[in-house]
């Protein structure tokens, strides 16, 4: 129920009382304190923008209350349209729309609508949540002892709870996953794309910069596949079954243009989704104003999907505690002591990559490893210890204005998008425990599931979007196109909570590297910034 705190002229004064009484909300709601200061900054902007098109004494209310359990802000002016988003451009903490679309869609600005005479801006925090580590490390412990406790039990036993109950509820919660990953990711990346703001900026410094993280993504990945191979054995039956069946790599690359639009969604096809998505988020971005009913369609859509898939992705703990449960029933755990080998190799993988990085910029730009380190550290410990790319925005660009050099409108711009489609670590996780499970279940290795595994890695962690659980439903469509049994989700999910914190950390430590080559050659770098010792 709403619950209204405030009406008053709108004036400066009254942005001050409404930045307050937000951070007062937003304090009781327990939300984490970067994604607060956010928040709040991103509501001070819009308001200020509002002041400055309304003029003073417009009619301002403020509402806070609770939707399905979830808190909200709502501030209103009454007054004209003016969409602090799209209608206004303003230097500070946002420069561009651009810049604002990406943070939105990260969770951490305001959502506009204009009604009954009336604009609106509404901020969803987010609770904080419990570490993940613990939540989820206490689902596998007792998964394990659970499995471990229950193989005293009588065999009949066993195989009743297995085929009566954990493999149904397996089923039921799978199904559930497949079913929306593909209108989530569809949704995501039309969003995405679209949310680039328009062709110029795609076109001038987007362009070059999407083509850096996007190569770095896949450079990564083969260098990754290059160590796994001397671990994993390589077939050369081209006709061998798995998840790349194909006559070959020219006929798989013309098997991602769908026969028909609805086709893709139907047979869960996720390759064939991405090129959907591409052309119709690009169609959209050039567009632009034309599209804006489809637009808002879209986000609505997307919001929806990632509401419901947020809801079901709660359960992780308890779908990886039933599923340990089941495997060790079965006897499978030998399939647990196995994954020590994807562990060492994806951090042998990230380690060295990460100092290919460093030691590329420190020897084109005459720089010491140890003070880029130095510089990268504040980011790297808040990556770290919360897992979150968001949770590092405000950091990184900090960081990289303040001691690495970059423009601000370089940095403005190319952390927040960073943050979105560059994602290295997570891609080496899922081409790490791909290969792994390929090898337990017996999936033959061949050069066109190789293809299609680097291929699918890339695209997916570009594609998932930044809310629990965006992951773990990638991992159904990742298994699935490769042909890997879906039973080998519990083990690839448990590996990913310990892999996020090591693959978060390394994606926001690399990307401050990345963005400064790029600065570099698009002569926006202050390099006596770069080489001076940090304060």
């Amino acid at each position: 129920m709403d619950t209204k705190i405030l009406s008053f002229p709108l004036s400066l004064i009254a942005v001050d009382e409404i930045s307050s009484l937000t951070a007062d909300v937003i304090d009781k709601g327990k939300v984490d304190r970067a994604d607060a200061i956010r928040m709040r900054l991103s509501l001070e902007e819009v308001l200020l923008i509002w002041l400055d098109a309304l003029g003073e004494g417009a009619e301002c209310t403020f509402w806070y209350g609770k939707r399905l359990g979830r808190q909200y802000i709502t501030v209103s002016v009454a007054g004209a349209k003016v969409d602090p988003f799209k209608d206004h451009e303003k230097t500070g903490e946002f420069v561009t729309q651009t810049d604002i679309n990406i943070l939105a869609s990260l969770g951490l600005a305001p959502d506009y609508e204009y009604a009954n005479g009336e604009n609106r801006v509404t901020l969803m925090p987010n609770k904080k949540q419990l570490n993940p580590m613990i939540v989820l490390g206490t689902a596998i412990v007792l998964g394990i002892v659970g499995g471990l406790l229950g193989l005293l039990l009588p065999l009949g036993i066993r195989t009743v709870l297995v085929d009566n109950i954990l493999t149904p509820l397996f089923d039921a919660f799978t199904g559930l996953l497949t079913g929306l990953a593909g209108p989530m990711m569809f949704l995501s990346v039309v969003w995405s794309i679209y949310n680039i703001g328009d062709v110029a900026t795609l076109g001038q410094i987007g362009k070059k910069m999407v083509g850096r993280y996007v190569g770095f993504v896949y450079v990564s990945l083969i260098i990754c596949m290059g160590i796994s191979l001397f671990f994993y054995h390589l077939s050369t039956d081209v006709s061998a079954t798995g998840g790349a069946e194909l006559s070959g790599l020219f006929q798989m690359l013309l098997s991602i243009i769908p026969s028909n639009s609805l086709k893709p969604f139907m047979e869960g096809n996720s390759m064939q989704i991405m090129f959907l998505a591409v052309i119709i988020g690009l169609a959209m971005l050039v567009l632009n104003q034309k599209t804006v009913v489809a637009a808002k369609f879209v986000e609505q859509s997307n919001y929806i999907v990632q509401l419901i898939m947020s809801v079901i992705t709660s359960l992780i703990p308890a779908y990886i505690f039933a599923s340990l449960l089941q495997i060790i029933l079965i006897g499978g755990l030998a399939e647990l002591s196995g994954a020590v080998k994807v562990v060492v190799l994806f951090l042998f993988c990230i380690a060295l990559i990460f100092v290919v990085a460093l030691g590329m910029l420190s020897f084109q730009k005459k720089v010491s490893p140890g003070l880029l380190l130095r510089k990268l550290t504040p980011t790297f410990l808040i990556a770290v210890t919360t897992a979150s790319s968001a949770a590092t925005f405000a950091i990184g660009v900090e960081t990289c204005e303040k001691k690495f050099g970059i423009e601000n409108k370089l940095a403005n711009l190319g952390v927040p998008l960073g943050i979105v489609v560059f994602a290295p670590g997570h891609a080496i996780e899922f081409l790490s425990i791909g290969l792994f499970m390929a090898d337990f279940y017996g999936v033959a290795i061949t050069l066109p599931w190789l293809f299609v595994a680097i291929l699918m890695s890339g695209l997916l962690v570009m594609a998932a979007p930044p809310i629990p659980g965006g992951v773990v439903a990638c991992y159904t469509i990742f298994f699935t196109q490769l042909g890997i049994p879906l039973e080998g989700l519990a083990l690839a999910i448990a590996m990913n909570v310990v892999f996020d914190f090591i693959a978060t950390a390394f994606n926001m430590t690399v990307l401050q590297l990345q963005l400064t080559m790029l600065a570099d050659r698009l002569r926006l770098l202050d390099v006596d910034c770069l080489r001076a010792e940090t304060t």
